[in-house]
């Protein structure tokens, strides 16, 4: 096997503005990897709210040797994917652009899709939301317009002006909404004030209202709350699921924070036995990653797949969207 990889910035149509930070671009790593006349690209989408950055990544990857790996079948690939994952460690983006890349070459290899490979319907009629961050109005009914093909809409919350930019969102639209506090909501009294309100609005989902790390005020706003919590932040990888359990409703798995399709596929799957709902989301990346991540889909209850739809410079062409369903090429 031979492996490369460059860096590259995502730009974003509008700046992404959060109640953490705001920025306009997404840096990230494009890896390719080469075996048996076959070539797998591979994605590292890495915001900068990850501790992990493009020189982490590329310091491992250059110290990274898979010339002896090689696959025949699932077993040898399963301990292909083992093997690198030894060595890559605890960078968990790092290795979902590997496994993305591993899996585009094996499944050419035995000329099936990732979706045959993991027994998964190919495409699914399930529609993903389209996020929408706080900003002046103008810009803000430019955003609307790029997400007129979407059926839901992902609206970035925990700011103070929360309910005034639910509320102007309404008088353009009222079509169902997600919310995404991003840990920005700071006490119980405030969560339950907003819920009163969403609940009005036709908001299906909240996630991660409050600090990654308080897990007890989760913990009590869970029964409290008449709408769905989803966990972000605070589930990092599949050993933090069994805590999610009390606290949260359901869980978001992202490729990038799973480190890869496999990981992902088995932290649904767990979720499911531990009765959590499951959201597929994304960072902003290129149709690569969200591509990965879409196969997927078939097993999950929400869809934020949107990343590649936020970008201006996306170098693939492997996804389609009608009405909000991503098609897989």
């Amino acid at each position: 096997m031979e492996l490369s990889w460059r860096k590259i910035e995502w730009e974003l149509r509008h700046s992404f503005n959060l109640s953490i930070h705001s920025r306009v671009s997404t840096p990230a790593v494009l890896i390719t990897i080469k075996y048996q006349g076959k070539e797998g690209i591979g994605e590292i989408s890495l915001p900068p709210y990850m501790k992990e950055n493009q020189a982490s990544v590329i310091k491992i990857l250059k110290g990274l040797d898979i010339s002896n790996l090689s696959f025949k079948d699932a077993k040898s690939f399963h301990h292909c994917l083992d093997k690198i994952g030894q060595q890559v460690g605890e960078n968990l983006p790092c290795m979902a652009g590997l496994d993305i890349a591993l899996h585009q070459l094996y499944t050419q290899l035995i000329g099936e899709s990732v979706n045959d490979f993991y027994g998964l319907k190919r495409n699914t009629k399930k529609a993903t939301s389209f996020t929408i961050t706080y900003d002046k109005d103008a810009i803000l009914r430019e955003k609307l317009d790029l997400a007129k093909p979407f059926k839901i809409l992902k609206i970035k919350l925990g700011t103070k002006y929360d309910k005034s930019f639910i509320s102007t969102i309404r008088k353009y639209t009222d079509k169902p909404l997600y919310v995404d506090v991003n840990q920005g909501w700071q006490s119980l009294d405030k969560a339950i004030e907003m819920i009163d309100f969403l609940e009005k609005q036709n908001v299906q989902v909240i996630e991660q209202p409050f600090d990654k790390a308080n897990l007890e005020l989760h913990r009590q706003l869970k029964p409290l709350s008449s709408i769905p919590i989803i966990a972000d932040e605070s589930l990092q990888s599949i050993v933090d699921l069994d805590k999610m359990k009390d606290a949260f409703h359901g869980v978001n798995i992202k490729l990038m924070k799973a480190g890869g399709i496999r990981n992902a596929f088995r932290m649904i799957e767990k979720a499911k036995t531990l009765n959590l709902e499951t959201m597929l989301g994304c960072m902003t990346s290129s149709t690569c990653a969200i591509s990965a991540a879409n196969h997927l889909s078939e097993m999950v209850d929400y869809i934020d797949l949107d990343g590649a739809f936020l970008i201006t410079n996306d170098p693939f062409y492997s996804l389609k969207m009608k009405h909000g369903v991503l098609y897989s090429a």
